[in-house]
């Protein structure tokens, strides 16, 4: 059910406890202050980060083993998405 609702209902997928940071600022706050967005963007932006997130980890727990990722794909592509992630730099 996940492969089929993540793009759609990714907010249905993902526990609501994993979208607070340790002091309660929500991930959604962090992407805003990250990338320096007005809060309606970040939205976008969070949605995009938790789609390659979900999309990698349903790319690695393929039932067939040639199906899924190389594990150098895997690193690069969540490198990526740590530099999404990430503040701008100056």
């Amino acid at each position: 059910w996940v492969a089929e609702a993540f793009l759609l209902a990714i907010s249905d997928v993902i526990d609501d406890h994993l979208l607070k940071q340790n002091n309660c600022e929500t991930i959604s706050d962090h992407v805003a202050k990250c990338h320096l967005l007005k809060k309606n963007n970040s939205e976008t932006v969070l949605n995009e980060l938790l789609v390659m997130i979900m999309k990698t980890g349903l790319l690695c727990s393929r039932k067939a083993p040639t199906e899924r990722m190389d594990i150098k794909e895997v690193v690069a592509w969540l490198k990526t998405i740590r530099r999404k992630a990430s503040p701008l730099e100056e």
